[in-house]
């Protein structure tokens, strides 16, 4: 890991951490996470509970569960690339393009710290 100084690694590893618990606690707001499965299920907004459904209300929702689902899907593949990199910092192979292998610049690490591939092979 010569490329990298020991500072910039930590750093990075602060950055990762940060992300990565910023992006649980937006997960844990629209998410209920399934232990058994691993998965996060989107909530299912309920307006006016315990009242007869309004035909507004239920297509709110269904919109807005469409919308849940699809930010579930975005954090959940955020969270799986933060904890890639920090599983590849702890096997010292942090910034090294998964394409081909080649460190990535440490200028698109710090823009994007869960890189898995330099700009040429990401291009």
């Amino acid at each position: 890991m010569a490329q990298y100084t020991p500072q910039f690694l930590e750093a990075q590893k602060a950055r990762l951490l940060e992300a990565e618990k910023k992006i649980l606690a937006d997960l844990r707001e629209i998410a209920v996470y399934d232990e058994e499965t691993g998965t996060w299920t989107p909530l299912s907004p309920e307006y006016d509970e315990g009242y007869p459904e309004d035909p507004a209300d239920a297509a709110e929702e269904a919109t807005d569960l469409r919308s849940n689902e699809a930010r579930v899907n975005d954090l959940t593949v955020s969270l799986e690339e933060i904890r890639k990199a920090l599983q590849k910092m702890e096997r010292g192979k942090y910034g090294l393009c998964e394409n081909c292998g080649e460190y990535i610049d440490a200028r698109r690490l710090r823009a994007y710290p869960a890189a898995p591939s330099c700009l040429k092979c990401s291009a």
